[in-house]
């Protein structure tokens, strides 16, 4: 009869639905959270025409290309760019 009973009474079954819930409306809370900063404008995109060159703002920092002999290496590091420094498109740059 004990185990007749364990079987309807459903608590062990109610309790593990419970915590499956409570595990799904946290998945969800975090993916409403996530999803909100990203619709809330965390950062700010602006796009710049391919051929136009863009001025550099402050705290800019970057792998640059520097021409040593004849030919252009990537440095290894980023270098803090000065600000109001040009960026140009390579079209804006004379070949020798």
């Amino acid at each position: 009869m004990l185990l007749f009973a364990s079987c309807f009474s459903g608590s062990s079954a109610w309790r593990a639905g419970a915590a499956r819930l409570k595990t799904l409306i946290l998945i969800a809370l975090g993916l409403y959270v996530v999803a909100l900063g990203f619709v809330s404008g965390c950062s700010r995109v602006v796009l710049v025409d391919s051929g136009s060159p863009v001025r550099i703002g402050p705290h800019a920092r970057a792998r640059v290309y520097a021409l040593v002999d004849g030919e252009w290496q990537l440095s290894d590091n980023a270098p803090e760019i000065p600000e109001g420094w040009y960026l140009v498109p390579p079209e804006f740059v004379e070949n020798d």
